[in-house]
């Protein structure tokens, strides 16, 4: 099987060219449409890239914070973020839209083999927490093989979708082994340790639009955690039942948490946009790799194009 059987969101971004074929009715890819409130920490945002307009999801961490894959991040101008809403069309009942152009990617963050595929993007004022505006919690544990999961987001629910979905899906699946992930896809190119691959039990998946928004988790508690972040499906489809693979976002808490609590005073904003380093720069989770984080890290003040 080719090598370049991955269909990457990076290269090949979901470009939203008109709005005219959103089906309402649709659903992620095998999945069912969310009730308002039923997943209050999911953010779906449109990021500005030059001439283009591109979807991404995303999760809300807390009320300043927005967790989601780099490659949505690095080059955009700005960010148009929808919260507490399931319906990207009906959002002033419920929800709020907002704007921001600060962004961190991850200082190792390669695009050519999406490591490290994982970002932050700062709200310009405290959001106010409401019914179906709230934080999730990231999971610390490490996912094994065959355990439940949730996929939940905004994206195509067919190949021959061009545009986000209006109405927020979610659809459940199964963690199968890097291993096993590799075998399928015949390569090893973008499957590392710091991700996870998911299966459903028929066609069902991400697709495009989801990179991004949130994997979850039922913890022991009963309450749902964050243990992924959407990065790529299969090049052949989004409905041939290939895994998608996802950030393992437990092994990135002690990266994440150090932007968090980081003071815009302490870093850098002006400067450039975070390119593209080697991969294994920093190993996610070390001590190396915070002090690393906390040397480089550059928040990316953007202005809006014009």
């Amino acid at each position: 099987m080719s090598s370049f059987v991955l269909w990457i969101f990076l290269f090949f971004p979901y470009i939203l060219w008109t709005q005219a074929n959103n089906n309402k009715d649709a659903r992620i890819i095998g999945g069912e449409v969310s009730e308002i409130g039923q997943f209050p920490y999911v953010v779906g945002f449109y990021y500005d890239k030059g001439q283009t307009r591109s979807f991404c999801g995303g999760s809300l961490l807390n009320d300043k914070w927005i967790l989601t894959a780099a490659h949505c991040l690095v080059d955009a101008t700005l960010f148009t973020i929808y919260l507490g809403t399931n319906n990207l069309e009906d959002v002033e009942r419920n929800g709020l839209v907002l704007t921001s152009t600060e962004y961190v990617a991850h200082p190792s963050y390669n695009a050519h083999y999406l490591t490290n595929d994982i970002g932050l993007i700062i709200l310009d004022a405290p959001v106010q927490f409401t019914d179906n505006i709230q934080p999730i919690e990231l999971s610390t544990r490490t996912l094994g093989d065959a355990e439940n999961v949730t996929a939940v987001g905004w994206g195509a629910t067919s190949n021959a979708e061009t545009s986000p979905m209006m109405d927020l899906s979610h659809v459940s699946l199964s963690t199968i082994t890097n291993t096993k992930c590799v075998g399928i896809f015949g390569s090893p190119l973008f499957i590392n340790n710091n991700v996870v691959c998911v299966v459903g039990s028929g066609n069902e998946g991400t697709c495009r639009g989801d990179a991004g928004g949130p994997l979850i988790q039922i913890d022991d508690n009963g309450k749902n955690v964050q243990v992924g972040v959407g990065i790529f499906h299969s090049a052949t489809g989004c409905e041939d039942n290939y895994p998608s693979g996802f950030i393992r976002t437990a092994d990135y808490i002690g990266w994440i948490n150090e932007v968090m609590d980081a003071t815009t005073e302490s870093v850098t904003e002006d400067s450039t946009s975070l390119g593209p380093t080697q991969p294994g720069d920093g190993a996610p989770g070390s001590a190396s790799s915070l002090t690393i984080m906390l040397s480089t890290m550059i928040l990316v003040s953007l202005v809006q194009f014009i």
